[in-house]
């Protein structure tokens, strides 16, 4: 059923390969940046190639408490706030070149009963990974009555491609 629209997905946050937390929304962008040649004495473009390609992520999450998952999850993510002096947190966040995986995972009906209609078996698939996201901007959202969350803004390094088609 690889054609189906992506359904159930669940997108989490990875550091060193350890889940850290759960996305509630992402929103990716991909920019391919163009050249412009024309020539002496031509005002049109003849052609427009590729000179460079930037990915930025937006994503939600539900607040990670960093403590929790010790120095490695503040480390990559920059924002170690417990560091004593401004000059730390400073170097800390000039300093961080490592960045978090972003994972998107996809449901996959794998058998449907014919008589019932009824998935009784289902796998989870890939559908995208955004690799070495470094962060941008971050903000914090409490309200009451709702889940604490954050947003954060990304740029990733590589451009997202999918898994190639079962066929």
């Amino acid at each position: 059923m690889a054609e189906r629209t992506l359904t159930a997905p669940l997108a989490i946050i990875k550091v060193n390969n350890q889940v850290v937390g759960k996305c509630s929304s992402l929103n990716a962008t991909e920019t391919f940046r163009r050249g412009d040649v024309r020539g002496l004495g031509r005002m049109t473009s003849e052609e427009k190639p590729v000179v460079g390609w930037d990915g930025s992520l937006s994503v939600g999450f539900y607040t990670i408490d960093m403590k929790k998952l010790g120095n490695v999850a503040s480390k990559h993510f920059g924002v170690n706030r417990e560091s004593g002096s401004l000059k730390k947190f400073i170097n800390t966040v000039l300093l961080n070149d490592i960045g978090v995986d972003i994972y998107v995972y996809k449901k996959d009906a794998e058998v449907v009963d014919s008589a019932t209609g009824l998935v009784t078996s289902y796998e989870d698939g890939d559908f995208a990974v955004f690799e070495k996201c470094l962060m941008d901007n971050m903000s914090i959202s409490i309200t009451e009555g709702n889940v604490s969350g954050q947003n954060a803004s990304f740029t990733y390094l590589n451009p997202v491609t999918f898994p190639e088609a079962q066929a």
